[in-house]
């Protein structure tokens, strides 16, 4: 399909937004793959009315119109699996990212892929991947985390750190939270941290406040290192297999996957690799923007 012809999104401008640091994440992501890929973009004060950022309605509504047709989408980025149906506009379509399976009964609904935390990623992303193909480890397993979802988390470290390999693992902030002192590390900035991952041989992400996918699920997926990441009753678009190696939620399971992909490199390798190849054709700003297109056209 030729996505610039004559595809417009009107779009809400930023000013609906609490936090300016939110114009660098969903608001700003699919924003950037409508341009790449040609559409034009007309900034709509009505759009900016019914848009949403608030704790539990986190949602960008913006219409797409191809030809004399106009598909009416709401794009929820909320972290919860939860969607007050009974507050939003209407729609033809909504993208949800913490699409959770029990959703799929909804015929208006859709799959969406998470975004990165900073689109600066974009910047870096190029020589990230020129790192990862050197195969100069200086980790085999990273788990740098944030500190919430505390029990779940440490726990995790606590099982990285127990399995006697060579790991940069801890939670990063305390954000008002007591955390055990030989869980806590350094806080990283975010260019350095997304380095240390790209010489891990395998990077571990977790779920984050409910829904499962964060940010860094797709900045690992991205640059083309190694994911490892729980198993999830939350989907993404494609139904992605073989992209990243899956655990128990329990963590029961991780000391042995860890062990067995830290043995055998050309698998591990190869998931690296579909994983990278996920990103390109699915979650980078393009790809997610022609995916919102043609799940539109669908229903023209």
């Amino acid at each position: 399909m030729n996505y610039n012809n004559k595809i417009q999104i009107y779009y809400p401008k930023e000013n609906f937004l609490d936090q300016p640091r939110l114009q660098e994440q969903w608001y700003g992501y699919i924003l950037r793959g409508f341009k790449e890929i040609g559409c034009e973009i007309v900034f709509s004060d009505e759009k900016t009315k019914n848009s949403r950022c608030e704790l539990t309605n986190c949602y960008t509504v913006f219409d797409l119109c191809v030809g004399n047709r106009r598909i009416r989408c709401i794009y929820d980025w909320s972290d919860f699996v939860k969607v007050n149906w009974e507050q939003l506009p209407d729609y033809d379509l909504l993208f949800k990212i913490q699409f959770h399976k029990s959703h799929l009964n909804r015929h208006k609904m859709r799959a969406m892929g998470q975004t990165v935390a900073l689109l600066k990623y974009f910047d870096v992303m190029p020589d990230l991947r020129r790192e990862v193909i050197k195969n100069a480890y200086s980790y085999d397993i990273n788990a740098v985390l944030r500190a919430t979802n505390v029990k779940e988390r440490s726990k995790c470290i606590k099982t990285i750190k127990a399995t006697g390999r060579n790991v940069i693992a801890g939670l990063s902030e305390r954000a008002n939270y007591v955390i055990d002192e030989d869980i806590l590390i350094k806080r990283m900035e975010y260019v350095e941290h997304l380095y240390t991952q790209t010489h891990s041989k395998i990077n571990v992400a977790m779920f984050g406040i409910q829904g499962d996918w964060t940010w860094r699920h797709t900045e690992i997926l991205g640059m083309g290192a190694c994911l490892m990441t729980l198993r999830s009753d939350y989907l993404l678009p494609g139904n992605p297999a073989g992209c990243w190696i899956e655990i128990k939620r329990d963590f029961s399971d991780l000391a042995d996957k860890a062990e067995y992909y830290l043995t055998h490199e050309k698998e591990r390798l190869e998931i690296a690799a579909a994983g990278r190849n996920y990103f390109d054709k699915v979650l980078s700003p393009a790809a997610q923007a022609k995916y919102i297109i043609d799940e539109a056209v669908k229903v023209l």
